[in-house]
C-alpha cells in the first residue's frame, strides 16, 4: 500500500485560498505519482479528507483517463460495503466509465440491482442504473430486468431518478422493442 503525506489530508481538510479542484488535478497531471497517494488515502484515510480524495481522484481521472485500471478489483469488491456516500459515489462514478472485469460481473450485478432497490442517495440508484445499462450491451438478456426494475420505481423516486431512468428506458425499448 502506498501511503499518503500528511500534509495532503491536511491540505483537503483546509482548501487554501485560490485551490481548486481543478488546480489540483492539474498538480497531479505535472506529478504523476500524487495520483497513487490521492487513492490511498481516499482508501484507506480518515473522513473527511478520504471522499475528497476520491472526488479529486475520480476527477482526474476523468479528465486524464486510465488510472483506475489496476484498481477495478478492488473498487468492485469495496463498494459493496462502502458506508460513506462520497466514497460509494466515486467508486459508482469510476465503474461508469470502466469495462468491468468479466469475473466480477456477476457478484456486482447483484450489487447493482440491490442498490437500484434499496440506495440511500438519488447516486446510490442512477449510477447503479447506468452501470448496469452499460453492462446490458453485453448481456442483452438483462434488458427485460433492468427496464421492470426502473419502472417498478418510477413514482416513487426523485427527480434525478425519474430523468435518468426514462432516458434509459426510452434507449432499452428503441433497442428492444418487446419492452413497454
Amino acid at each position: 500500500m502506498i501511503s499518503w503525506d500528511p500534509e495532503l489530508e491536511k491540505a483537503l481538510l483546509d482548501f487554501a485560498p485560490g485551490v481548486t479542484k481543478e488546480s489540483i488535478i492539474e498538480a497531479i497531471h505535472q506529478k504523476p505519482e500524487l495520483f497513487e497517494q490521492f487513492w490511498s488515502l481516499a482508501m484507506n484515510g480518515t473522513q473527511p479528507a478520504a471522499w475528497r480524495a476520491a472526488w479529486v481522484a475520480d476527477s482526474f481521472d476523468e479528465k486524464y483517463p486510465g488510472h483506475f485500471t489496476p484498481y477495478l478489483h478492488d473498487i468492485c469488491d469495496r463498494v459493496v460495503n462502502e458506508k460513506h456516500d462520497g466514497l460509494r459515489r466515486a467508486m459508482l462514478r469510476i465503474l461508469l466509465r470502466y469495462p468491468i472485469p468479466e469475473e466480477l460481473e456477476h457478484d456486482l450485478m447483484e450489487v447493482l440491482f440491490r442498490y437500484l432497490f434499496d440506495g440511500k442517495t438519488a447516486s446510490d440508484k442512477v449510477l447503479p442504473m447506468k452501470i448496469l445499462f452499460n453492462m446490458t450491451k453485453k448481456y442483452p438478456e438483462l434488458d427485460r430486468e433492468l427496464y421492470d426494475s426502473i419502472e417498478m420505481q418510477l413514482d416513487l423516486e426523485g427527480k434525478a431518478f425519474v430523468s435518468a431512468g426514462n432516458k434509459i428506458m426510452t434507449a432499452l425499448r428503441k433497442r428492444n422493442p418487446g419492452l413497454s
